[in-house]
């Protein structure tokens, strides 16, 4: 225990340990409901396919670093909180192996540390993207009226087996799972079609075409 207790007290995981504290109020307070995921959240659009050109391609670099690290995909309140719980992990087990090394080290350890608490976090919240991307989904079908909408096609083809449409919004387009009446003649990314039924249990809505 005392051998914790001193690896947890070295400045830089001292430093971190009170962060991993900030963290643990913050989500004892959204357990209770007095704030959200939203709360402290960063709305980033993070596309692989932006235009941004800063330093000669150093956006879309920054752009591509960014969706790596599932920023735009993962609340960036969990990223940041796997993040830091790695980094004082790992932190707290190096002070135990390998014993005290003074302050410079112990910043120009903080490089090789950062490297692997990113990479794990971004294994570990990978699988979190497509759960959070479903989430988005049901909560703005929950807020545009969708029956009745002409929207288009984003999947490569829409049949009555498989299909992907989007609805334009006055914030980010809404994606719906869409299928054609059974018998249909098959259609293309790029067509319009229109929702003619609601959703089913599976949260999938028929379409037609034009």
């Amino acid at each position: 225990m005392t051998e914790f207790i001193d690896a947890i007290m070295t400045p830089v995981n001292f430093a971190l340990t009170v962060l991993i504290g900030c963290l643990i109020v913050y989500w004892l307070v959204v357990m209770v409901g007095m704030a959200d995921l939203d709360f402290l959240d960063l709305d980033l659009d993070v596309d692989t396919d932006a235009d941004a050109d800063v330093g000669g391609g150093g956006g879309h670099g920054l752009t591509s670093f960014l969706k790596f690290l599932n920023v735009g995909e993962v609340p960036i309140m969990i990223l940041l909180s796997v993040f830091v719980a790695f980094l004082w992990l790992i932190g707290v087990l190096t002070k135990m192996w390998f014993g005290d090394w003074s302050l410079m080290v112990n910043l120009l350890a903080l490089v090789p540390m950062v490297i692997l608490g990113l990479l794990l976090t971004k294994f570990l919240t990978h699988p979190l993207r497509r759960l959070f991307e479903q989430l988005e989904r049901d909560a703005n079908a929950g807020k545009v009226e969708v029956m009745g909408q002409r929207c288009k096609v984003i999947s490569a083809t829409l049949d009555d087996r498989h299909g992907q449409a989007e609805i334009e919004t006055d914030g980010s387009p809404l994606r719906i799972s869409v299928r054609l009446p059974a018998g249909s003649t098959p259609l293309n990314r790029g067509d319009e079609v229109v929702v003619v039924t609601e959703r089913d249990e599976r949260g999938v809505y028929t379409v037609r075409g034009f």
